[in-house]
């Protein structure tokens, strides 16, 4: 019975001491791992600081091998790639990381990587998907102003203008100091008039055209003229105003020929023809 004893002891010594060579060798690899985890990362964050992108993204991907569930390199990664227009690169990764953030119930998270997914198909030109993800973003993540600026952005490109402008006076409701604070007064008023113009103008050429259509040419002609206040030298509102004075049973001449001449100019200016060429009159 004292010899089975002693074989017993001596067989969970010998293993002890094989697992503790193994737990002290997994350990030892998983420590240098998480160095170099730390190493690539810190590495890549100082490029990026230093705007070098393209020199941070391999030490990140690198990174990111090592732990693909660790948020803040998924995260500088979706940036870097955002900065270098890899943004198919951008999509893919900002959508593992949605993964992520969804399976560990971080619901900043999961907003912050809806905005990367919703900006990489707003880069892409994808209006739809773009604003369907930024849509999830401000759900999950509502005081990140950017997202709203970006689907402000959306909406004006599907010449959803109505809604575009909502969206502008939204983020001015939620924080009136957000475009003075990032520097984007400029760039908002830019997008902001654009959108407003575009959205009088088609306003203004429908009710042109449905007069036109109904033979009140002067009404018509006056619809054109409104944009031409605010627009003087939208050539479609004058083409559309010589074709409208031409089609009056007392055209006033005088008028249509300084309109020829003065969208003549304009086009010659611009350097090209399209616009009358295919225009018939």
């Amino acid at each position: 019975m004292s010899n089975l004893f002693n074989i017993i002891i001596f067989v969970v010594m010998v293993f002890l001491l094989c697992n503790s060579t193994c737990f002290a060798q997994y350990y030892s690899y998983m420590g240098s791992q998480d160095e170099k985890l730390k190493d690539c990362f810190y590495k890549g964050v100082d490029y990026i600081n230093n705007q070098q992108y393209d020199k941070a993204i391999p030490l990140l991907e690198e990174a990111y091998k090592i732990n693909p569930k660790q948020m803040q390199v998924i995260g500088e990664l979706c940036f870097s790639y955002a900065q270098t227009e890899r943004y198919d690169d951008m999509l893919k990764i900002a959508k593992k990381g949605l993964y992520v953030a969804q399976s560990q119930l971080s619901k900043d998270n999961i907003g912050r990587f809806y905005g990367y997914i919703g900006n990489a198909y707003k880069m892409l030109k994808n209006y739809d998907e773009a604003i369907k993800n930024l849509q999830l973003a401000i759900y999950n993540k509502p005081h990140y102003m950017d997202n709203y600026l970006s689907m402000a952005y959306c909406y004006s490109q599907k010449e959803a203008y109505d809604t575009a402008l909502e969206t502008y006076e939204t983020i001015k409701i939620k924080d009136p100091d957000y475009y003075e604070k990032n520097n984007l007064e400029a760039s908002r008023n830019h997008l902001y008039q654009e959108a407003l113009s575009k959205d009088y103008a088609i306003k203004h050429l429908d009710l042109g055209q449905k007069y036109r259509r109904e033979k009140q040419y002067d009404e018509a002609i006056n619809e054109y003229k409104k944009i031409l206040e605010k627009e003087p030298e939208d050539i479609t509102s004058l083409m559309e105003t010589i074709r409208n004075q031409s089609l009056r049973n007392s055209g006033n001449y005088d008028e249509i020929i300084e309109l020829c001449n003065k969208t003549l100019n304009i086009l010659n200016r611009r350097e090209t023809r399209k616009d009358l060429d295919a225009y018939e009159m």
